[in-house]
């Protein structure tokens, strides 16, 4: 793969995640909203692509790096990287919907990882693996981690809320999510808490992290928003 040798110089990092429920089915409302959009993304992280093969869906400005599901349909995951943004590496797991890029900001490098798990259950042998892709480097960790914990806003823990919530305290790791509600039951009208946040201390400082509208934009998860200042 062609190693990118740019450096971001603005001084916010803008991402986007969101548990699309089908690019192909919900990616034009994205679209949609980026291009009304006054603000620029530089990645966006999607969980729940359902690409299959080559067949992916182009964003104009953006390099899509994606990891699709193996031998069975729907799930994946995938990184839209703005054409401003270079990257220095990308990795992805083989058994894990599970992906690594990193990003030069300045004088730093910051990995990000997007993650999907598909209602499966978590162990601390899965979240060690995810940790293991920050590579020693200030990072952030997020996507649909389908795991319920009152510590982000759910009324109730789970086994996977449980295991989760381990490895943010013994990874010294901040999670960013307010509360909110990150999917809505289109049947029942009940908010759940699955699409998580997480990034080092020294992160965490310099950022925000809102719902976007209020918007599922045709999928049942909100689209997420988290900005970066780095400027120190």
């Amino acid at each position: 793969m062609k190693i990118h040798n740019f450096i971001l110089m603005a001084a916010l990092l803008n991402i986007l995640q969101w548990n699309a429920q089908g690019m192909h089915g919900h990616g034009q409302e994205l679209l949609h909203f980026l291009n009304n959009s006054t603000d620029t993304y530089q990645v966006i992280c999607i969980q729940e692509t359902w690409y299959e093969d080559n067949r992916i869906m182009l964003i104009p400005n953006y390099v899509c790096l994606y990891r699709n599901r193996i031998n069975q349909q729907r799930g994946g995951c995938a990184f839209y990287i703005h054409e401003s943004l270079g990257y220095a590496s990308y990795a992805q797991d083989i058994d894990v919907e599970l992906q690594r890029v990193i990003i030069t900001c300045g004088k730093e490098k910051i990995v990000i990882v997007n993650f999907y798990n598909p209602c499966k259950q978590l162990d601390d042998n899965i979240m060690e693996l995810i940790y293991s892709y920050t590579l020693n480097y200030e990072y952030i960790i997020l996507g649909d981690f389908n795991a319920h914990n009152t510590l982000w806003g759910s009324e109730k823990n789970n086994n996977n809320g449980k295991v989760v919530e381990f490895a943010l305290v013994k990874n010294n790791t901040v999670i960013l999510n307010d509360g909110s509600g990150t999917r809505l039951d289109s049947h029942s009208g009940k908010l759940s808490h699955l699409d998580l946040t997480v990034t080092t201390p020294s992160l965490a400082n310099k950022c925000t992290w809102e719902i976007v509208e209020k918007n599922t934009f045709g999928s049942d998860h909100f689209l997420i928003y988290t900005m970066y200042n780095l400027v120190s």
